[in-house]
């Protein structure tokens, strides 16, 4: 494998820093239901599932 040069155009640079809000979760599913279902975010299935068992049927998912 070749490892292609990447182009620093510009030298002294520092990383940005960034302040990020511990966020505690609530109402997540369990890593291993996650796995199976592809999210451990319930909402994120309530807001797909719809579009999803259309699909499934072979409907068109977006049409409302």
């Amino acid at each position: 494998m070749t490892k292609l040069p990447i182009p620093v155009p510009m030298s002294g640079l520092k990383f940005a820093r960034a302040y990020v809000v511990d966020q505690p979760y609530s109402c997540v599913a369990s890593p291993a239901e996650g796995f199976k279902v592809g999210t451990i975010f319930p909402f994120l299935l309530e807001t797909y599932a719809p579009s999803l068992k259309k699909a499934l049927k072979g409907e068109e998912p977006w049409a409302t």
